[in-house]
């Protein structure tokens, strides 16, 4: 169960700088009062997912993600005169550890509302507290459980793993020209969601699946594991698993000489997970052989969005965990800075920071509507709401037709561990196959 935790505060008003300050205030979000045009109030959003433990890799992205999106509204003026700050907490990446920390942050943190991060480990069993407690939620889980669920607080414009599986499939056999593949998958909630798509989309599409390995992680060796792969000699592997999993079988199958196109899901773009695996395995050959599978738009940096978005990223450089290069070119962070964006754009069209108010107008200001005008930032749909007009607000992700389960699924981008992208593979193309693994 996480400890007492504490404010990392974004100063307001545009402010840059993150300050330390103890969390006042006990009970549930009310809305603070104050006269029109004057500041009244903080608003706080939480990164709810795993920063210890085997899977905290997943909360760096998360946080700076986090960070990145209210940065920049802040800079802009903030929301119907309030500032946003962030506050992170430890779900450890165990279901036991994530409920205790769900219901005190629902229950004690004053002006909580947004959450954001929450992973296919701890989604199960805290999205019911946290919805329950009417906190609007990015939702990071990838289980077909949310695809069409009842739960009316959850947002999701990333893919379910089940389509990540699908994408990586079609990538190996129209991009690789490959009919023959192993998959490496570890024992994780994700990673189970992701395998089966992959494998039948692949049988699907015409390949063989030659050897398939679900490993435990961070044995000290997966020497018979490695073995069965390199006698099966495929032409590309699957995987998914956590950075130490996968830097020992990467290594033990590069010394046997069975390496060859690694293709990783989306969970395998951290730095985590490429510093553990290039270390492993050689600059030179991770650079050859490694790409990651990640939903986007391809070249995002061409949408009118990446601009203003790259500006948010550098406003925050000071605070993020590692090098900006990699949130520059991370879906994830961009996804969930346009949720930020629709969010606080769904604020400003019912002029209200309660959740139970503008939580179904993020619905209305991401859909076409007629006489919608289609907006790229923040400060242009504030312009556009302030002005009487409907907006459509479109991000650097594109656009975000949510249906009436506050979902999409939209296309994929192949990329490099430098974010550059080998291949994009649009979501007509994985739709017949999709349905058919689905």
């Amino acid at each position: 169960m996480a400890g007492n935790h504490v404010l990392d505060s974004l100063v307001r008003r545009g402010g840059v700088a993150l300050v330390a300050v103890s969390l006042l205030g006990i009970g549930c979000w009310s809305e603070p009062a104050g006269a029109a045009g004057a500041r009244k109030g903080t608003l706080v959003e939480a990164t709810f997912a795993p920063f210890s433990g085997a899977t905290a890799f997943l909360g760096q992205v998360g946080l700076a993600a986090g960070i990145i999106g209210l940065v920049g509204l802040n800079a802009d003026g903030g929301v119907l005169g309030h500032d946003f700050t962030w506050i992170k907490e430890d779900t450890r990446g165990d279901p036991a550890d994530a409920v205790p920390v769900a219901r005190k942050m629902v229950g004690t943190v004053k002006n909580l509302i947004l959450v954001n991060g929450n992973d296919s480990t701890s989604a199960p069993p805290t999205v019911p507290i946290i919805n329950a407690a009417h906190k609007t939620m990015f939702l990071g889980a990838g289980q077909a459980i949310y695809t069409k669920s009842s739960y009316k607080y959850i947002w999701r414009n990333t893919p379910p793993d089940a389509a990540d599986g699908v994408a990586m499939a079609y990538y190996v056999v129209h991009d690789l020209h490959c009919k023959s593949a192993a998959t490496i998958y570890g024992q994780t909630v994700a990673a189970e969601g992701s395998a089966p798509g992959s494998i039948k989309a692949f049988e699907d599409l015409g390949g063989k699946i030659v050897a398939k390995e679900a490993i435990a992680a961070t044995q000290p060796s997966y020497e018979t594991e490695a073995n069965q792969i390199a006698t099966a000699h495929p032409c590309a592997i699957m995987t998914e698993e956590n950075p130490a999993t996968a830097a020992t079988i990467f290594s033990e199958l590069n010394t046997l000489g069975g390496l060859t196109h690694i293709v990783g899901t989306d969970a395998t773009i951290f730095p985590t997970w490429f510093d553990a695996v290039e270390k492993a395995i050689g600059s030179s050959v991770f650079e050859r052989d490694y790409v990651g599978v990640e939903f986007g738009v391809g070249i995002a940096k061409k949408t009118p969005s990446y601009p203003i978005f790259r500006a948010d990223v550098l406003k925050a450089k000071k605070y993020l965990p590692t090098k900006t290069s990699v949130y520059l070119n991370t879906p994830y962070a961009m996804a969930t800075w346009d949720w930020t964006n629709e969010v606080a754009l769904a604020m400003l069209e019912v002029n209200s920071v309660d959740p139970k108010k503008f939580n179904t107008r993020i619905l209305t200001v991401t859909q076409k509507q007629p006489g919608a005008v289609v907006v790229h930032t923040f400060v242009k749909g504030k312009a556009a709401l302030a002005a009487g007009k409907k907006i459509q607000y479109v991000g650097v992700l594109g656009p975000s037709p949510y249906n009436k389960y506050h979902n999409f699924t939209g296309s994929f981008e192949v990329q490099r561990a430098s974010g550059k992208e080998v291949a994009y593979i649009s979501g007509i193309k994985l739709a017949p196959v999709m349905r058919r693994v689905g």
